[in-house]
């Protein structure tokens, strides 16, 4: 991310650098969650994995994803999310378990199931809402 336009905002917070540091961490996540506001209330399908780099599960969602790209193409957007490295995002939507997938259009949660889930049945969902 760009700081250039966050720092001068922040020069007139003091040069303390940990409170500098910490306001640039803040606006930082609220950008990140206004821009994944933006993407979920998009026209187009949006397909989220919630996961987590220790989750051995998660670890079988790549393949999976990738074939329902294949099938659907351009007609969805699938995003990973990290629960680790965004954690307001993932208390925003109550993330318990990863993996997590949520299907969503014009902002409106169609889908959430916890789990792997099958290329197969994940494809059928998302052409629901296509």
């Amino acid at each position: 991310m760009n700081f250039s336009l966050i720092d001068n905002i922040l020069c007139n917070f003091g040069s303390s650098f940990s409170r500098v540091w910490f306001l640039k961490a803040m606006l930082e996540k609220v950008i990140i969650m206004s821009q994944f506001q933006d993407i979920i209330n998009s026209e187009q399908v949006v397909l989220i994995d919630f996961s987590a780099e220790w989750c051995q599960p998660c670890k079988m969602m790549p393949p999976i994803l990738k074939q329902v790209k294949q099938q659907v193409g351009d007609h969805v957007r699938i995003l990973k999310v990290d629960v680790d490295k965004n954690p307001a995002i993932a208390h925003k939507w109550k993330i318990q378990n990863v993996p997590t997938l949520m299907i969503f259009k014009k902002g409106e949660m169609k889908f959430r199931q916890a789990g792997v889930i099958p290329a197969p049945q994940l494809i059928e969902q998302v052409r629901q809402f296509l």
